[in-house]
């Protein structure tokens, strides 16, 4: 119910059930929360994009690549490692090819796991991918060296870099649509390195980011001395 009347859960108390909502005139999306959970229903306006940020954070692995399959086995990646490089930048354009849904398994799971950046990493004997989480880089999967020139070559792309440069560094953008009419802006820097070339990611979730003031956890105090701060023309 929740994805189909894009509408999340806030809170339940005193037999009540706070329903944020955009829409406050869809009586009928109330009336079916209140048959189903027994509770009052509570409508709180929200901004859509908000209640889509929540709803992709709190039910991202229903609503992240349900129609495509994008699993792709060890054995699929280790036949990549074996095909003609002569081949690399054809095969890639196809969405259906296991470099491609490999990519997109990347970056379903940095959403859903809220990374802020992706590193695909080629060393001189390992290729490691990397998410960037609360701050630190953790590693994510360490997939067989020899795709690492096909992992490039997909995702410049899917940021419509020249495929063909690889001594300087490129700067391009992608989005990813997830479903729900949830969407995550990407910024795509490419980066020439003396074992292949370097591609990170940063992931721009708009829907993330709409905070009010009142929203940080500041105490009133502590609110009105960082206002205050702001309002200062220089220092």
């Amino acid at each position: 119910m929740v994805l189909s009347h894009q509408v999340v859960p806030l809170a339940i108390q005193d037999n009540q059930l706070f329903l944020g909502i955009c829409d406050p005139t869809r009586l009928d999306t109330q009336d079916e929360f209140r048959f189903a959970t027994g509770y009052q229903v509570i409508p709180v306006l929200l901004e859509i994009g908000q209640i889509e940020g929540a709803i992709r954070r709190l039910y991202g692995k229903r609503i992240s690549g349900e129609s495509r399959s994008v699993s792709v086995s060890e054995d699929e990646l280790a036949m990549l490692e074996n095909l003609d490089d002569s081949n690399s930048g054809v095969a890639e354009l196809n969405d259906d090819a296991p470099v491609s849904r490999y990519i997109y398994q990347v970056l379903i799971d940095a959403t859903r796991k809220q990374a802020s950046d992706i590193h695909f990493e080629p060393y001189e004997h390992s290729y490691r991918i990397r998410f960037r989480l609360d701050g630190i880089l953790q590693i994510y999967s360490e997939p067989p060296l020899g795709v690492s020139r096909r992992l490039a070559t997909r995702l410049k792309i899917l940021a419509g870099l020249n495929i063909a440069e690889r001594r300087l560094p490129q700067d391009g953008r992608m989005k990813l649509d997830i479903g729900a009419g949830v969407s995550i802006d990407m910024r795509v820097s490419s980066l020439p390195t003396l074992w292949g070339e370097k591609i990170v990611l940063r992931l721009l979730d708009s829907g993330n980011v709409k905070l009010e003031i009142s929203q940080l956890g500041y105490t009133k105090g502590q609110e009105c001395s960082y206002l205050n701060a702001l309002n200062k023309p220089q220092g």
